[in-house]
């Protein structure tokens, strides 16, 4: 059983995919390799939102930090 526990896709990312689908790159390969290496990149994907979300916090952190020392103002 295979579930999809992302979000919906995006018009984009849905005209993305399709045309990934419909490349050379793609023709030949079997349906299991495209759907593995789809799932990649959904993962790339969660992984980079995840990581950019993660400095925004570290940043806002170190911004509060430096609030509190005196290093800078509000």
């Amino acid at each position: 059983m295979e579930q999809d526990y992302c979000k919906d896709k995006t018009s984009f990312e849905k005209k993305s995919e399709q045309s990934r689908l419909n490349s050379t790159s793609y023709m030949d390969a079997p349906e299991h390799i495209i759907r593995q290496q789809e799932r990649q990149r959904t993962i790339e994907i969660q992984q980079n939102a995840e990581n950019t979300k993660s400095i925004g916090n570290r940043r806002k952190h170190i911004e509060e930090l430096l609030v509190a020392l005196g290093e800078k103002k509000a």
